[in-house]
C-alpha cells in the first residue's frame, strides 16, 4: 500500500459531539499509523486548543488557525500573522460597538473585555481547560501576536482576516 498523508478535522471527526475522543477513533488512527500513513490535523482551532489530542494520538503535523499556522513533524513551516494595521482598524471598530474581541495565537487567547456572556458562551462550546486572558491591548503590546480574532454579538461569529 502506498503511504498517504491523511488530514482530520477535530470537531465532529476526531472528537464527538461531547468533545470526547471515542475509542473507535483512537483505534482507527493507530491502525492508519501502523500501516505507515502520515496523519495530520487541519482545523480552525489554535494549536494550544488541541495539544492534548495531538499528544494522545501521536500526531505531529497540523494546520491550525484556518491555515495561518502550519507545523510538520513538530517544526513550524508556516506562520502568517495578521497585519498589525488591520488589527488596529478592526479593534477600533469593535470598540465603537462595545464588542469584545478574542485574539488567538498558537499559544494562548486574549480578550479585550473582562467577563462577557457571549465570550463565555462561545469559548465554552469548545470545552477547553483554558480561558482567555484579559488583556485589552494584547495585540498593541505584542507585535504580530494575534493570528485570529473573534467578534461576538449575540451569537459567535468568527471573522478571519
Amino acid at each position: 500500500m502506498d503511504k498517504k498523508l491523511i488530514f482530520f478535522d477535530i470537531d465532529g471527526t476526531l472528537l464527538d459531539h461531547d468533545k470526547q475522543l471515542p475509542k473507535s477513533t483512537k483505534l482507527a488512527i493507530e491502525k492508519l499509523q501502523e500501516l505507515g500513513h502520515e496523519l495530520a490535523i487541519a482545523t480552525g482551532r489554535a494549536p494550544f486548543m488541541f495539544e492534548e489530542i495531538r499528544e494522545e494520538l501521536g500526531i505531529h503535523t497540523y494546520v491550525g488557525l484556518n491555515g495561518q499556522y502550519v507545523v510538520h513533524n513538530n517544526q513550524v513551516v508556516y506562520d502568517h500573522p495578521l497585519d498589525i494595521e488591520e488589527l488596529h482598524r478592526y479593534s477600533a471598530f469593535a470598540d465603537e460597538l462595545d464588542h469584545p474581541l478574542i485574539f488567538e495565537n498558537h499559544e494562548q487567547m486574549y480578550s479585550t473585555k473582562e467577563a462577557n456572556l457571549y465570550v463565555d458562551e462561545g469559548i465554552g462550546s469548545f470545552k477547553l481547560k483554558v480561558e482567555p486572558i484579559y488583556e485589552p491591548n494584547s495585540f498593541r503590546e505584542r507585535k504580530n501576536l494575534p493570528i485570529f480574532a473573534f467578534l461576538y454579538r449575540g451569537t459567535r461569529v468568527a471573522v478571519p482576516f
